[in-house]
This record gives C-alpha cells, sequence and structure tokens, in this order.
C-alpha cells in the first residue's frame, strides 16, 4: 500500500460510524457514515481502492510482505483484466478475465499494455507515430495541433485531479481560527482554477543531463530533452538517447578530438558542438568546465528562468575505473566555482 493509498484509507475509516459496514449481495457493500462523504470520490481519487479476501491476505504475511506482495507484480480481486507481466520501470502487461462479473463484449479489448513513458512530448511523438493508442496529460500548447492531425482523437472529460493547500493547525499562528479564516478569505480561487491548474499540463521544464547520468535515466524510460558531453561516458547510451530524442551537446577538447571523429557520424539525431577556445563556425562557447556545470552554463545563456540542480554533488567523488578521483575532486572545485559566479552575474 503506497502513502496515498494509506491516506485515502484512513479518510475512509474516518466517516465510517464504528467500523459498519453491511454486505448486501455479492457486489455490494453498505457503509454506515458519521458525516455526508463521497467514499466512491475518496476511495479512486488518483489511484485505487479494492476490496480482497481478508484470509487470503493473512496468509501472505504483515503490511510489509502484503505490500511486497503486490510490489512484485501479483493481482487479486474480481476485475476486467488480470496481470500477465509487470516491469516497474518500463510496462504493465494485463489480459481479459473470462469470468469477469461485468461480461464481456466483442469490441473490447482482449490484452491491455500499459507502457510507463514520463515524457508528456514523448507521449506525444508516440500517439502521433501510431505506437500507442490512447495517452493522457499531453503538453496544452500542443493540443490546438493534435486536433487538426486527422489521426487523433482529443477527448476532453472533467479531470479527477485535486489540488490541496493544507494548514497545520497544531502550529501558530495557524491554529488560530481567526488566520485561517483570513487565509481563506484571502485565496485566490479564479486565479489558482484559471493559472495553476492549467500549468500542471504544461511542460515548464528542460530536463538536461550530463553524460554520467544518461544510462540511469534511461533504465527508467526518462528521455533528457538535452545532454551534455565530452564522450567519455557510455557513448551507446548517448547515441540511444539521441534516436529517442535527446540533442547531444558535444564538447571537443584537446583530449577527444579521435573520440569525436570516430562517434559523431553515429549520432543520427539532432548534435550541436561546443569548444573551451574561441568558438568558429556553428561551433560554441557557453562557458563551463565539467558535463554537468556545462549544461548548467548552457542553461544560463538561454535564460532559464530556475534551475535546479539534482545529484550534482561537490564534496564527495564516484569512483570510476581509469579516472583519477583527485583529478576529478578539483574537477569539481572548478564547477562550483562557475556555478556560484554565474549566480553573482
Amino acid at each position: 500500500m503506497t502513502d496515498k493509498e494509506s491516506r485515502r484509507l484512513i479518510s475512509i475509516l474516518e466517516a465510517m460510524e464504528d467500523g459498519i459496514y453491511v454486505i448486501k449481495d455479492d457486489y455490494t457493500v453498505e457503509f454506515h457514515l458519521k458525516y455526508p462523504a463521497n467514499l466512491p470520490l475518496i476511495a479512486t481519487a488518483i489511484c485505487s481502492t479494492y476490496i480482497m479476501d481478508s484470509k487470503m491476505l493473512s496468509e501472505i504475511g504483515n503490511d510489509t510482505e502484503i505490500t511486497k506482495y503486490f510490489n512484485e507484480g501479483h493481482d487479486a480481486g474480481t476485475g476486467p483484466y488480470y496481470l500477465s507481466s509487470f516491469d516497474a520501470k518500463t510496462e504493465v502487461v494485463m489480459k481479459k478475465f473470462e469470468d469477469y462479473w461485468g461480461g464481456w463484449t466483442d469490441d473490447q479489448f482482449d490484452i491491455a499494455i500499459v507502457k510507463i513513458v514520463p515524457d508528456p512530448s514523448l507521449r506525444e511523438q508516440m500517439v502521433m507515430g501510431n505506437e500507442i493508442q490512447i495517452t493522457t496529460f499531453l503538453p496544452l500548447d500542443d493540443i490546438p495541433i493534435l486536433e487538426n492531425n486527422p489521426n487523433v482523437d482529443i477527448v476532453e472529460s472533467p479531470s479527477f485531479l485535486e489540488i490541496y493547500g493544507m494548514f497545520n493547525t497544531l502550529k501558530e499562528p495557524l491554529n488560530n481560527k481567526l488566520v485561517r479564516q483570513a487565509l481563506a478569505y484571502a485565496t485566490p480561487y479564479e486565479d489558482i482554477i484559471e493559472y495553476v491548474g492549467p500549468d500542471l499540463l504544461h511542460r515548464e521544464y528542460t530536463l538536461f543531463a550530463a553524460d554520467g547520468a544518461v544510462q540511469a535515466l534511461l533504465e527508467y524510460n526518462i528521455v533528457p530533452h538535452i545532454i551534455t558531453t565530452d564522450l567519455d561516458g557510455n557513448i551507446e547510451d548517448l547515441i540511444k538517447a539521441n534516436k529517442e530524442g535527446s540533442v547531444v551537446i558535444i564538447h571537443a577538447h584537446g583530449d577527444n578530438i579521435d573520440k569525436i571523429k570516430s562517434w559523431l557520424p553515429k549520432f543520427e539525431g539532432k548534435i550541436m558542438v561546443t569548444t573551451q577556445t574561441e568558438p568558429f563556425d556553428d561551433i560554441y562557447d557557453f562557458g563551463g568546465f565539467t558535463d554537468g556545470d556545462r549544461a548548467y552554463c548552457i542553461a544560463k545563456h538561454f535564460h532559464a528562468c530556475r534551475i535546479f540542480l539534482l545529484g550534482f554533488d561537490f564534496e564527495n567523488v564516484v569512483e570510476k575505473e581509469g579516472k583519477d578521483s583527485k583529478i576529478k575532486a578539483r574537477k569539481l572545485k572548478w564547477a562550483e566555482r562557475i556555478i556560484k559566479w554565474h549566480d553573482m552575474l
């Protein structure tokens, strides 16, 4: 059970009158509530809730073991599909349950494959290329283009997403009822609906990756928008990401000319070349020393309003075979100086 599912279960139990429920028939459960509460809405918010055989669950073990059991790809219940295969990083394959109580019609799927594709732009490319048939949460800016595509059907429906603002009523000043009321009156609800809600579906970020992080991202089906590299990492991963849409910015310096000559023709997608000397023709110098701070300099050059550094550790060097960790430590110190210098501009 995930954190969100736990909170939903608590919400349901709080509304129930001393845990009273009545089994009306094989498919109906009647809950007795202490106050009006939309249990189906609570139960289905974001994820799902389930009715399962408690005897079966007790045979699995405690809550931790039950969670592990389901996370390994097992299923339970009487739904229309059963789990055929499960890979937390790539896809879930479900096949139809022949004895489903709701019955089947000829126009329903026998097999449903749910692919895990976090990047909305990549999902858009896949639906345009007929690699997938159904997707959700595409960039809003692209909807007018998709509406003019005869091979794409846009279906609009009320969103099940809800935005919550929560008060910690145990601490000052929010333990004061009058303060909470004042905040409630001052909250610009219409502006939140108009501006915050739609922004959740816009792609407001550009994901840069130094080449050392590309392998980890690809393992989770995340294709970075831009990769900075001097070709000293796993080049096959860079070529794969480039083929799937990443713009690869290749840095040329005195020690990697042979690699550039050998590998550059193998990149099939969009590339850019940078240098640390005087730029010429279509070769640029945006600044930066390591792949990571070079990505930062490029983002600053193109006026990124906010930059978040994830996994960038200036202090601890990851040991790599064939690499001198002392030299790397000095490089990271320069990277830190460059980033701090940019922040002062």
